[in-house]
C-alpha cells in the first residue's frame, strides 16, 4: 500500500505509528525490479539498491550471482525446468549464488540451481537468511552451505548429487533445516562445529549417509551443541559415494548410515522413521582416536544425548567394514542403533529397535541407559 498526498490529521498519524502502519509503508516502498529472459542476472542483482525485491522470470540464466547488500528478496518462478533456472553452462563458476558478510535477510526462493563446480548456494557471515523451495542438482561439493551464519531457515528446497553434502551447515548457529528432501549426495544433511540447531521433517534417501552432526578438528568453531533432530524420514541410504571428494573426512563416511553423531554434545535425536539403512540406523561414537592428534585441546567425545521414540528397522543388513572397521573392528550386524558407550549423560527411551530380521541396539536395549527428568 501506498499513502499519495492525502493529509491526515496528526492525531491519525500518531495511530498509525502506533500500530506500525507507518513502517509497513516504507518496506512496501522497496524497489521492486523484473528479470526477463535475456537480461543480465548478475548485473542486475549487482546493481540493486539494499531491499530489493528481484523477481526472475521462468527461463534459463547461465550466470553466477553475488549478494552483497542486505534485505535482498530474489524470486524465482519455480524449481523446475520449466521455471527459473540458473545454470553454469559456459560459465565455469564456482557457486552458483554467493552471499557475502552484510548481506543480512537475504531471502531466496523459486530457483533451479544446477551445475557448479563448488556450491549451488554459499551464504558467509549472513544473519536470518531463508532459503526455500529450490533445488541445488549436482553443485559440486555442496548444494546449500551456510558458513559462519546466525540464524536461517532453509525449508522445502531439494539437494541432489553433491560430492560432499547437499545441505551443510558449517560453524554457524540457530539454523532451521526443514521439510527438505535429499538424495545422491555423500552426506544428506550436515551439521558441523555448529549449535542451537533444529533437523526436522526432512527426507533423506540414497545418499552415503543420511544426517550427520558432527565435531570436527581444526576449524575456527571448535564445537557443536544443542541440534535436535526430531520427525525425519531417513531410508535406503547405501550409495556406494563413487562421486565422493577425495577429502579425509569425506573418505571416512561409512556407507549405509542412517542418523550419526560424531562428538557433538546435547544432540537430540527424537520421533524420526530410520529404515533399510545396511550399516546402521542411528550411531553415536567419539570422532575416531586416530583425529585426535589433528585437535589434542577437543575431546570430540558426545555428551548428553536423548534418543527418543525413534522407529529405527532393517538396518545394518551389509555394513562397510572397510570404514567401519578402521574405528570399530569387527562392527556388528543388524545394528539399529549403535553407541561406542563414550562420553556422559546419554539416555534412550521408547525406540522401537528389535525387529523379526534380528537386527537390535549395541549395547541390548535393557543395557541402554533410559531417560528421566534429570536427563
Amino acid at each position: 500500500m501506498k499513502f499519495t498526498g492525502i493529509a491526515k490529521p496528526v492525531c491519525i498519524i500518531t495511530l498509525l505509528v502506533g500500530l506500525g502502519f507507518l513502517n509497513h509503508q516504507t518496506r512496501a516502498q522497496s524497489s521492486v525490479i523484473y528479470v526477463r529472459p535475456g537480461d543480465s542476472l548478475s548485473q542486475i542483482v549487482g546493481q540493486a539498491p539494499a531491499d530489493s525485491t528481484i523477481i526472475v522470470q521462468a527461463g534459463v540464466y547461465r550466470d553466477s550471482l553475488t549478494i552483497t547488500q542486505p534485505d535482498i528478496r530474489l524470486i524465482g518462478a519455480g524449481a523446475s525446468e520449466a521455471g527459473t533456472v540458473l545454470s553454469n553452462e559456459g560459465v565455469n563458476a564456482e557457486n552458483g549464488i554467493t552471499v557475502l558478510p552484510g548481506a543480512d535477510n537475504f531471502e531466496l526462493t523459486g530457483f533451479l540451481i544446477r551445475g557448479f563446480e563448488e556450491n549451488g548456494v554459499l551464504l558467509r557471515g549472513v544473519r536470518d537468511y531463508r532459503i526455500t523451495n529450490n533445488v541445488a542438482e549436482n553443485t559440486g561439493e555442496y548444494g546449500l552451505f551456510p558458513v559462519f551464519c546466525t540464524g536461517g531457515v532453509i525449508s522445502d528446497n531439494v539437494a541432489i548429487g553433491a560430492t560432499d553434502t547437499g545441505i551443510y551447515v558449517g560453524q554457524s548457529s540457530g539454523a532451521t533445516v526443514s521439510h527438505n528432501v535429499v538424495f545422491g549426495n555423500i552426506n544428506g544433511i550436515e551439521i558441523e562445529n555448529s549449535s542451537d540447531c533444529i533437523v526436522s521433517e526432512n527426507e533423506a534417501f540414497n545418499n552415503t549417509l543420511g544426517i550427520l552432526i558432527v565435531e570436527l578438528p581444526l576449524l575456527e568453531v571448535t564445537t557443536t551443541n544443542r541440534v535436535t533432530v526430531v520427525k525425519n524420514y531417513v531410508h535406503n541410504n547405501n550409495n556406494p559415494g563413487d562421486q565422493r571428494t577425495l577429502e579425509i573426512f569425506i573418505q571416512a563416511v561409512p556407507v549405509g548410515g542412517g542418523i550419526l553423531v560424531v562428538g557433538a554434545n546435547d544432540v537430540t535425536i527424537a520421533d524420526n522413521v530410520i529404515l533399510e539403512n545396511n550399516s546402521f540406523g542411528i550411531g553415536i561414537a567419539r570422532l575416531p582416536v586416530l583425529f585426535d592428534a589433528f585437535d589434542p585441546l577437543i575431546d570430540h567425545i558426545p555428551d548428553n544425548s536423548r534418543t527418543v521414540g525413534n522407529l529405527v528397522l532393517n538396518n545394518g543388513r551389509e555394513p562397510d567394514q572397510l570404514r567401519l572397521g578402521e574405528v570399530v573392528p569387527n562392527f556388528p550386524t543388524r545394528a539399529n542403533l549403535y553407541w561406542d558407550q563414550t562420553g556422559e549423560g546419554h539416555c534412550f527411551q521408547r525406540n522401537i529397535v528389535v525387529d523379526e530380521a534380528g537386527g537390535t541396539s549395541f549395547p541390548a536395549p535393557e543395557a541402554l541407559p533410559p531417560c528421566s527428568s534429570a536427563n
